[in-house]
């Protein structure tokens, strides 16, 4: 398209026109359509451009920029940029119509192109121009993809706008990309990430930064050394989101689909119910019930279902002061189906079907005579074994309100281990159990824990009571 910019023509529709062969295009001629004439031939060219699925990457010596399709089997080599979005960003149409140079966008990925080609790479995939966000298919393939993608580079570059490398590293907590929730897989999936400053100026990497990105961030050192995220408990995951925003609010739970590894429709103005339905579709792939281990921000008067409002809640699981320093570190247990005591959960027309252990309040005693809100401690996780628990019978059951043992948790700065439970309530009329003090957990010894009776009930998975 930049070859034709300063060549002139005597119609109007000829400035279309006359570049169908240039771009292999055929379409009507209609003369008298005026500047309508190019706005097809531009619908037309992303026709032919949409056709072909893959990974779209820039070409990095290109001038002007240009885009190459490979398909995954044979994409080669390439960097990746990880970035907070700014006003006039380049799209995938300004790099196809040569305006990519008009836009405040332009200089962030041609500096990024300088970068990548210093380090020997001659592509390199940036979200903003590498997928056409008007198609809503390939929208949704490429956020299903990102963390893959970014997984595979073999390098992320980090461009921290807000940043001037004179600055101490202190001040590196007050840049907002890591504050926004996409950049959180684009910090944990690449095995090495480089990060620099508003003059593209090299900070440093995310090995010789580990620590100060911890943190910040609240990552656990090791998996920003590269251990598999998906070893650690739902519930520190969450946390790790817990401070992030996004400008849509259904983007809090699809940028959190790669570090779950799970994959969902996107249905933009869904609002908070994309957050529940992603919960959902991780309760499909695993058992740990340290995804009820979260606490609200709202009236602990009210009942509430199982499932979290938004990773703001789980802000309390792993992460509550966030510069404590500490070397402890634990794994989760993950059983195998044939050590479990009862089928997993599952979502039904009368709320969730699930097996919990639980205690009747009238038998708690007075180790914890109040719910114990999460404020001010930093936990760690494990799964439950639950290998010592045993069916409870249905005259139990008969109470309104219960415990329920959701995992081990252990203070990091304490080698005493305790049981982590939440409040339920049961409804006298229709049995379905709620969340009761969702702003609160009880903590009891772990040597309760035998107390506890496996049962299985309905419990409502989402909402709010009066």
């Amino acid at each position: 398209m930049s070859w034709a910019a300063t060549r002139s023509t005597t119609r109007v529709e000829d400035k279309a026109y006359c570049l169908m062969g240039l771009f292999g295009i055929n379409m009507p001629m209609i003369y008298g359509e005026g500047e309508a004439a190019f706005q097809r031939l531009q619908k037309e060219i992303m026709g032919i451009t949409n056709q072909s699925s893959g990974l779209r990457l820039l070409a990095v010596g290109s001038r002007p920029l240009t885009i190459e399709t490979f398909s995954p089997q044979e994409a080669p080599s390439y960097a990746i940029l990880s970035h907070t979005w700014s006003v006039s960003e380049v799209s995938f149409q300004d790099i196809l119509v040569g305006k990519a140079p008009d836009r405040r966008g332009y200089q962030k990925i041609k500096s990024c192109c300088e970068q990548a080609a210093r380090d020997g790479y001659k592509y390199l995939w940036v979200d903003t121009c590498c997928i056409d966000k008007t198609s809503s298919a390939e929208l949704q393939e490429a956020i299903c993809s990102m963390y893959k993608w970014y997984k595979n580079a073999g390098v992320c570059y980090t461009y921290l706008e807000d940043y001037d490398g004179s600055s101490p590293l202190s001040q590196l907590s007050s840049c907002k990309w890591f504050k926004r929730g996409w950049t959180l897989q684009e910090l944990i999936a690449p095995a090495i990430v480089k990060f620099y400053d508003l003059k593209w100026e090299k900070i440093g990497s995310k090995d010789n930064l580990c620590q100060q990105i911890s943190d910040i961030t609240g990552i656990d050192p090791d998996v920003l050394r590269g251990a598999d995220p998906t070893k650690l408990t739902v519930a520190e995951r969450m946390s790790w989101a817990s401070e992030r925003l996004t400008s849509r609010i259904e983007d809090v739970a699809y940028s959190l689909m790669g570090l779950f590894n799970v994959f969902m429709p996107m249905l933009y103005g869904e609002g908070n119910r994309a957050f529940i339905r992603l919960q959902e579709e991780i309760m499909k792939q695993s058992e740990d019930y340290t995804i009820f281990a979260w606490k609200s921000r709202g009236s602990d008067s009210l009942r509430r279902g199982l499932l979290a409002h938004s990773p703001s809640e789980f802000e309390t699981s792993s992460r509550s002061q966030a510069m404590i320093q500490d070397t402890v570190q634990v794994i989760s247990e993950y059983k195998t189906p044939d050590q479990q005591l009862c089928v997993p959960a599952a979502l039904t027309s009368r709320g969730l079907l699930i097996g919990l252990p639980l205690l009747r309040q009238d038998v708690v005693g007075n180790e914890v005579p109040q719910p114990y809100a999460l404020a001010t401690t930093r936990f760690d996780f494990k799964r439950l074994r639950g290998t010592y628990l045993t069916p409870g019978d249905d005259a139990f059951l008969r109470s309104s309100k219960y415990l329920a043992l959701i995992c081990r948790s252990g203070a990091r700065n304490s080698r005493n281990s305790s049981i982590l439970c939440i409040w339920l309530r049961k409804d006298p009329e229709s049995g379905i159990f709620t969340r009761l003090w969702p702003g609160s957990v009880a903590l009891l010894p772990e040597k309760r824990a035998s107390e506890f009776k496996l049962h299985t009930i309905y419990v409502l998975p989402s909402g709010t009571e009066g």
